[in-house]
């Protein structure tokens, strides 16, 4: 009987012993991030982990975990706290594996994260509206919750989208705007992490690079290869150079990088001659993150033999038969049909 006592004084005077040897175990590794966020979060951090082993932080030391919920905004994310909801859906990227049960946000937070990112849905992206005051809160919980008292809280910057996704914001025109915005919330609520990746593709988009599908591989998700690989520069660069004190630009990528969804649909390759303009397009987004390295109000894409046998009865053209994200004053070209576009006074 008294062997029983004291059994169960001790599981009452430790309940939290399951969490602190997960805690452990991930103080010793070397790189810890956690994106709170959506698909989006997803398909910027694919290559992520294949970039930090290139970079000589093996996988045995590195944690990379998304929590994700498809199309969740900032306001989702700030409810699921405030009401103590399990994460729907949490996904081990690379290294360190959790305790596999339900977590809660405030849960993940009391593991000594070295970054953990945000951001908003991308159909909120540009609307300065949806991130008060959700964004504020969700900074503060993390600063309050985490074991961490020296954690990095980050921003993505996330992209615009090809003219026939189901919901915008559109082009080089929405990318402007979800720049704006961005550069105002994290001034606002102190984030000075931003993570590029909005800008990074926005860039690749104004090179020989782009596609009719503007490096998507479904008008809105990152194309395979080429997109996600740029998507990782930006995360690594912003998040991963300050910890290893090593740069990944300039490096060629590995064999095995090359290689990460070869084949599937919507893959662009990255090969040994395409991947310096890559990094070119990352370091101008490091370098300016709310700046493009050219005029994108119009980009010039493979060209398909006439506007008629477009790949979309929406694409918009000016009279060279260049594509364009939006309508120009002059005439356009739209749906094969000749339309005529005032200019606005």
């Amino acid at each position: 009987m008294r062997l029983l006592l004291l059994l169960l004084l001790l599981l009452i005077s430790f309940p939290s012993f399951g969490q602190e040897s997960q805690a452990q175990r991930l103080q010793d590794e070397h790189i810890k991030i956690l994106c709170i966020g959506n698909s989006f979060s997803m398909d910027a951090t694919l290559c992520l982990p294949q970039l930090i082993v290139d970079m000589g932080v093996p996988n045995s030391k590195q944690c990379v975990y998304c929590a994700m919920y498809a199309g969740a905004s900032l306001d989702y994310w700030w409810e699921h706290c405030t009401r103590g909801d399990t994460i729907a859906y949490l996904y081990r990227m690379s290294g360190t594996k959790l305790e596999d049960r339900p977590w809660t946000v405030a849960e993940l937070l009391h593991l000594p994260w070295d970054v953990v990112i945000l951001q908003q849905a991308s159909v909120y992206s540009d609307q300065l509206e949806t991130y008060r005051p959700y964004l504020k809160n969700m900074v503060e919980m993390v600063r309050r919750e985490s074991a961490n008292p020296d954690v990095t809280i980050a921003f993505q910057m996330t992209w615009s989208k090809h003219p026939t996704a189901r919901t915008g914001p559109y082009g080089a025109e929405g990318w402007q705007r979800i720049a704006q915005t961005v550069r105002q919330m994290c001034q606002e609520v102190g984030i000075t992490t931003i993570i590029p990746t909005g800008t990074v593709l926005q860039n690749l988009r104004c090179t020989e690079l782009n596609t009719p599908l503007l490096i998507t591989r479904d008008a809105f998700h990152l194309a395979y290869g080429i997109g996600q690989y740029a998507a990782a520069l930006a995360f690594y660069e912003s998040i991963c150079r300050p910890i290893t004190g090593k740069s990944a630009l300039g490096i060629p990528p590995s064999e095995a990088m090359k290689a990460i969804h070869a084949g599937e649909e919507g893959f662009l390759p990255i090969t040994d001659e395409n991947f310096r303009l890559i990094h070119d397009c990352v370091k101008a987004a490091m370098t300016n993150p709310f700046e493009l390295t050219t005029d994108a109000s119009a980009i010039d894409l493979p060209f398909v033999s006439s506007p008629s046998n477009s790949f979309s009865p929406t694409a918009i053209y000016n009279l060279s038969g260049r594509q364009l994200l939006q309508p120009q004053p002059g005439v356009n070209i739209v749906g094969g049909k000749k339309v005529l576009v005032r200019p606005n006074r």
